[in-house]
């Protein structure tokens, strides 16, 4: 979750002015969040940690404070509680909501998407440059969901932070799509095959399989893309209305 800083401007464009005087900044306590707090401070160019501290860092781990900021220990979910009585007041981005505060709208700092606890997309080794990853970031990394993401929370209950956002789609990607030997499931194949093409830009390959072999492709996760179907259980049309109506 992102965090904020939350003070007035005045006391940020004095920061580097009045140096020589103590300044108050709350920071939450527990080992995750303290960490947060201080690497964002470090991100922004206010303190400098010990090298090698990281996510594990506390305010025993500051090795350089040019600007004299002097740590308040508390609470995460107590920070917006005392943020009228210290200069600074670095806060959870659940706990500003609660608060009534805006993590985009009220925040003079946020974690950008360097941040190590920003959400990542992960895939399993050997994965990382198939078709279907590529395409993949392509789409989560795109403005069309940066967009969704602030129309949607324009509390800043959720932040998109990537720096460079991507038209959708990955027109270099090629999809496999599997289906089993049937003339009109390769029919099936060639219209999405068609229509994946002129809408996403993105170039599928059929994969024509015996049954067995198919199954197993499918079962393995072998597959980009596959043709799937289901049997009613008996001949009789209240299967699929129960299907379609429950």
């Amino acid at each position: 979750m992102k965090k904020l800083i939350v003070l007035v401007l005045a006391a940020v464009l004095a920061l580097s002015a009045v140096s020589a005087l103590a300044i108050s900044v709350a920071v939450p306590n527990d080992t995750t969040n303290e960490a947060r707090a201080l690497l964002l401070l470090q991100a922004n160019g206010y303190i400098k940690l010990k090298d090698g501290v990281d996510i594990t860092a506390t305010v025993a781990d500051i090795e350089e404070n040019p600007n004299n900021l002097e740590f308040q220990e508390v609470e995460a979910a107590m920070v917006p509680n005392i943020k009228a009585d210290v200069d600074y007041a670095i806060i959870n981005n659940n706990y500003a909501l609660d608060a009534g505060l805006s993590p985009t709208g009220d925040s003079l700092l946020i974690e950008s998407a360097e941040s190590p606890y920003v959400n990542v997309l992960t895939v399993k080794e050997g994965n990382e440059t198939a078709p279907a990853t590529l395409a993949l970031i392509a789409a989560v990394t795109s403005k069309q969901v940066s967009d969704y993401i602030t129309s949607t929370y324009p509390d800043g209950a959720v932040v998109a932070v990537v720096a460079d956002l991507t038209d959708g789609y990955d027109a270099s990607a090629t999809i496999d799509y599997e289906y089993n030997t049937n003339e009109a499931h390769q029919a099936i194949g060639e219209a999405v095959q068609a229509d994946v093409a002129d809408v996403l830009g993105l170039d599928i390959t059929l994969n024509n399989s015996e049954w067995q072999t198919y199954t197993n492709n499918l079962g393995e996760g072998k597959f980009g893309m596959a043709r799937l179907g289901w049997i009613a259980d008996y001949d009789d049309a209240s299967t699929y209305i129960e299907l379609f109506t429950n």
